[in-house]
């Protein structure tokens, strides 16, 4: 799937996960950005929003965070534009809970990327079965760091 670079662009299909099954710590591809169609960017951030039930002392983790560049529409030959430390984005503090929020990857590279972009990371929940999360990921063009702080 493609889709036109705005400066709000979707970056990975919404995901919803359970503990234990599916896509719970399997690898997620990202939707292929043309950065051509939005003159080019710069700069940007991938913002990933989460909600997720967990229970006691749970957590969500993201992990093998990355952003891949190519010439090709397809994402042939692609390569590492840029990776971000495994992160614990939701944490239980112990007696079960729903959190949701936003974590943020600042884009500092994106002069040296090539025509087209995805995102990709693998979500984790580690319990057994009961916890559930719904993520989404959209891409946001030049914008100042500033404004992510």
């Amino acid at each position: 799937m493609h889709v036109t670079a705005n400066p709000c662009t979707p970056a990975a299909d919404n995901l919803a996960i359970t503990a234990g099954a599916g896509q719970d710590g399997q690898a997620q591809t990202g939707i292929i950005i043309d950065r051509s169609l939005s003159g080019y960017p710069s700069n940007g951030a991938v913002i990933v929003s989460y909600k997720a039930t967990l229970a006691a002392s749970k957590k969500l983790t993201l992990s093998s965070v990355s952003v891949e560049t190519s010439d090709a529409s397809d994402m042939s030959g692609s390569t590492s534009l840029q990776t971000f430390a495994d992160a614990d984005i939701a944490v239980d503090s112990g007696s079960g809970s729903t959190l949701q929020g936003c974590k943020k990857y600042h884009l500092t590279s994106l002069a040296g990327a090539k025509r087209y972009i995805r995102f990709k990371y693998t979500p984790d929940l580690n319990a057994t079965g009961t916890d559930t999360a719904a993520i989404s990921a959209l891409a946001i063009f030049d914008v100042t760091t500033s404004a992510f702080a």
